[in-house]
């Protein structure tokens, strides 16, 4: 009997762009001369880690992050709900990085 393997409808470009917040939170820390705070994802973070991501990935991602808990001040703030072209509605939150 052949196994089914499951899958995940995949979003590719919110995939890459969640791969690349660890490392871009890194640079901000490191640039001691840079902006004061950074946006570094707008939307629903943990659902969307775990929406393209299998259970090992997420952990990763998650477990490079908490690395910057005691380097930097992390804030949220819900975005206003809209509308987008095709009637959906969306919305979400603003996650941003602080130096303290």
């Amino acid at each position: 009997m052949n196994k089914v393997r499951k899958t995940k409808e995949l979003d590719h470009y919110l995939k890459n762009i969640i791969n690349k917040v660890p490392d871009k939170i890194e640079n901000f820390i490191n640039n001691k001369d840079g902006e004061f705070s950074m946006t570094y994802y707008e939307g629903n973070w943990a659902k969307d880690v775990y929406d393209n991501f299998t259970e090992i990935q997420a952990g990763k991602i998650f477990k490079r992050m908490e690395k910057f808990r005691d380097k930097a001040k992390f804030v949220q703030k819900k975005l206003a709900p809209f509308t987008d072209a095709e009637g959906i509605k969306w919305t979400g939150y603003e996650y941003k990085v602080a130096r303290f």
